[in-house]
């Protein structure tokens, strides 16, 4: 990792909450950087995609990571976002702090967009709030 602050979100798949979390914080706040890893990764959901598509935010190179890609690396905070993946969770890599931020994965798929609206706008809010503090 290089001097900036640094943030991983890790969920089960890497393919919707994770993912989006890495995407919007990207986005939004480019002198942090913004990683995102799955205990069983898959594909983006694409609906995730297309409502991060809506805001102007491009996930094209996005491929899904494994914690154990990160594993030499040193992050200031690691972000659950459930449970699950925080009791599976194997070979972390470093970090100043840890935190659960259970979010759930919406349902409807690509047919209903709204609840993945609701993550993305979810989403944003606790990005800003992780970026105030981990800028202190």
């Amino acid at each position: 990792m290089n001097e900036n602050r640094s943030v991983l979100f890790i969920c089960t798949h890497n393919s919707v909450r994770s993912f989006m979390a890495e995407y919007i914080g990207r986005s939004k706040y480019p002198d942090i950087v913004f990683r995102s890893a799955g205990i069983y990764p898959l594909e983006p959901d694409p609906a995730a995609v297309a409502v991060l598509k809506e805001e102007g935010i491009d996930t094209g190179d996005h491929r899904p990571s494994t914690i154990g890609s990160y594993s030499g690396d040193c992050f200031d905070l690691i972000v659950f976002m459930c449970p699950h993946a925080m009791r599976n969770a194997y070979s972390l890599p470093k970090s100043k702090e840890i935190l659960l931020h259970e979010i759930s994965v919406p349902a409807g798929g690509t047919g209903n967009l709204s609840g993945f609206r609701e993550l993305r706008d979810s989403l944003k809010v606790f990005i800003d709030e992780i970026a105030e503090t981990i800028r202190i």
